[in-house]
């Protein structure tokens, strides 16, 4: 972008060498410049004051720019110098203002993923801070927009163009500062009593664009969206704002901006403070209400491994009962098949008493019958006793997956409990935390409440002693004119004297008698008062 009042390089006021052009508008234009002295990047605004109509204006809102500089807020733009320079021939007014880096809070709404309410609170508190500090110097800003805020870099929020603003102390009425007829201010952020253009405003009008700035970071349009200029001014004075419907918001802070939207000023919030103080709370109760979901969820969570833990608890007992049952049944069906060999042991034995009963002949047999009976008999007794001898293993096997159950479900209950008890220490401890941030945050406001206080002292002391210079140096200059003015009257009264003196005494020789310069005050000639 290239400038129409000044070019690259230039040096103002032997100090401020511009760079390249920020921005351009109505009353003039915003270079980005390197201050020499103190070697640093500045913002210089340069102002044509015309001679017309608008001179008088333009040299009204620096005035009130100068002015709203000393505000002591760290959300307004810091301004380090200002005065008049001579570029081209031209009387230029310049403002020197700390250079800020970041996006307007219009861009930042212009982002497709939107804005979370929560930083929006946070910004719209800092701006309600900053609206305080201007109504605590009797100043209305007048033109609250996105367009005049800044997020910086360094997550600051800073509040610009305070030179459509008015004091309190001014008089201020209906007639607009711009001479084509529209008042200061944006449509579709100005109040019902700047859209009507009513004799008085206050304060309570910057609440109201404060209203549509927050309404529309909510809902993403600002409340009223007519397509003409007067279409939004009659919206503005005679439409109610519909509620934003927008999920997840608290109640009280969709109140706050209804109220904020009240066509009455006496229905808004009473102050600025009341409404930063207000946008606090509800982002406190956010806090608050995400760190007991937080904890609820860590209670949750601890219940959940608990009931994983006794699940799988539960899930090894049932399969050492089953094994155990399995086991028992195998020694049941051995005993049972022992049981059955003895049988036909016996059964064999008395076949075999029987064949040697009847046949003599068969005693060899019998005989060995009677040694494989007993032999079988063994077997089968040696059978029971491993029978036997695998109940009870089984029996201790059950008895060890039980003991060894208990002990792991011991030790899952045991680190469940444990970790619960972390969990709620940690939960606490960020509790703490968060108080101990909040108490610092709350030591660090009044600290600098108190350097802003001395620091507005030293600049009142400043802008009194160059006001009492001022008026001395007027004085001089007026006495200085009003010396030569009657040094020149007094040079012009003796050549005047002397010039009808000789007129005098030619007539005299001419009528042959004596002339005499009459007495009293000399008239100029071609008649007027005496001098």
């Amino acid at each position: 972008m290239r400038g129409g009042l000044a070019e690259r390089d230039t040096l103002i006021d032997r100090r401020y060498r511009l760079g390249t052009v920020l921005g351009a508008g109505g009353m003039g234009e915003v270079w980005e410049a390197l201050d020499t002295r103190m070697q640093r990047q500045v913002a210089v605004k340069l102002i044509l004051p015309e001679p017309g109509p608008r001179e008088t204006e333009v040299e009204l809102r620096f005035q009130r720019e100068v002015r709203a500089a000393a505000l002591p807020n760290e959300h307004t733009v810091a301004v380090h110098d200002c005065g008049t320079a001579r570029l081209g021939g031209r009387r230029l007014l310049y403002l020197v203002m700390e250079r800020l880096h970041g996006i307007t809070l219009d861009e930042a709404f212009r982002r497709p993923s939107g804005v979370p309410w929560p930083e929006l609170v946070d910004w719209a508190a800092r701006i309600a801070a900053a609206l305080s500090a201007a109504h605590a110097q009797n100043l209305v800003h007048r033109d609250i927009k996105p367009q005049n805020v800044v997020l910086t870099s360094t997550g600051a929020v800073k509040v610009l163009d305070f030179g459509v603003a008015a004091f309190l102390g001014d008089t201020l009425r209906a007639a607009p500062l711009t001479p084509d007829g529209t008042g200061p201010g944006t449509p579709w952020y100005m109040s019902p009593e700047q859209c009507r253009g009513d004799a008085v405003i206050d304060h309570r009008a910057d609440l109201y664009s404060l209203g549509c700035l927050l309404y529309e970071g909510l809902a993403g349009t600002p409340p009223f969206t007519a397509t003409t200029f007067h279409g939004v001014l009659y919206q503005q004075v005679h439409e109610e704002a519909p509620e934003p419907l927008v999920d997840g918001v608290p109640s009280r802070l969709l109140d706050l901006v209804m109220r904020l939207l009240a066509k009455d000023p006496a229905d808004r919030p009473r102050d600025a403070d009341t409404v930063a103080r207000e946008l606090e709370q509800a982002r406190g109760e956010h806090l608050r209400e995400r760190e007991a979901a937080r904890e609820r969820a860590a209670r949750e969570e601890a219940d959940r491994i608990e009931q994983d833990a006794r699940a799988r608890a539960r899930v090894l007992e049932r399969k050492a009962a089953e094994n155990a049952l399995r086991v028992l049944t195998e020694a049941e069906q051995d005993r049972a098949e022992a049981a059955e060999l003895r049988a036909r042991a016996e059964q064999a034995r008395a076949e075999a008493l029987r064949d040697a009963e009847s046949a003599a002949g068969l005693r060899a047999w019998a005989l060995e019958t009677d040694r494989a009976a007993r032999k079988t008999q063994e077997e089968a007794a040696a059978r029971l006793r491993e029978v036997d001898f695998v109940h009870e293993e089984a029996r201790a096997l059950a008895t060890r997956a039980a003991a060894a159950l208990a002990e792991e479900l011991r030790e899952h209950r045991e680190k469940a409990e444990q970790d619960l008890a972390q969990w709620e220490a940690e939960a606490e401890e960020r509790v703490a935390r968060a108080e101990e941030y909040a108490q610092g945050c709350w030591l660090e406001a009044e600290r600098a409440l108190d350097d802003a206080d001395e620091q507005a002292r030293f600049v009142r002391l400043d802008a009194r002693r160059w006001a009492q210079g001022l008026v001395a140096e007027a004085r001089a200059e007026a006495r200085r004119l009003r010396e030569e003015t009657a040094w020149q009257l007094d040079a012009e009264r003796a050549d005047l004297s002397r010039h009808l003196e000789t007129a005098l005494r030619r007539l005299g020789r001419a009528g042959d008698r004596p002339v005499h310069t009459p007495p009293g005050p000399v008239e100029k000639p071609g008649g007027g008062p005496p001098r």
